[in-house]
């Protein structure tokens, strides 16, 4: 750490720190962590994680927890389903009709 006068210590940002040590606190304290919240920024939620390949870690491990959860997959596909019959053949309707079918 950092030492300033006396015995504080001010705080470390995560682009003084090594990429494991970094990852190591993105794993153990979340990105909620002190070390990742930049204070001088207009968005107070903002975070810096001094590295990129964290940062794009930390983008590919939530988008695949919300992938992961099946409710998002279902909607997807519903999606996709409405701009195919809405765009290509109307044939596509026919599976969202079938989705209705089955929950009855």
């Amino acid at each position: 750490m950092k030492k300033t006068t006396g015995d504080s210590y001010s705080s470390i940002k995560a682009g003084d720190l090594s990429l494991l040590d970094a990852r190591m606190i993105l794993l153990t304290q979340g990105p909620d962590s002190k070390e990742f919240l930049v204070d001088d920024s207009e968005d107070p939620n903002y975070r810096d994680f001094g590295h990129v390949i964290l940062k794009l870690e930390y983008m590919w491990t939530c988008t695949s927890f919300v992938l992961g959860n099946g409710a998002v997959v279902f909607l997807i596909v519903y999606s996709a389903l409405s701009l195919l019959g809405l765009f290509k053949s109307p044939v596509f309707y026919s599976m969202q009709l079938l989705d209705i079918v089955v929950s009855i």
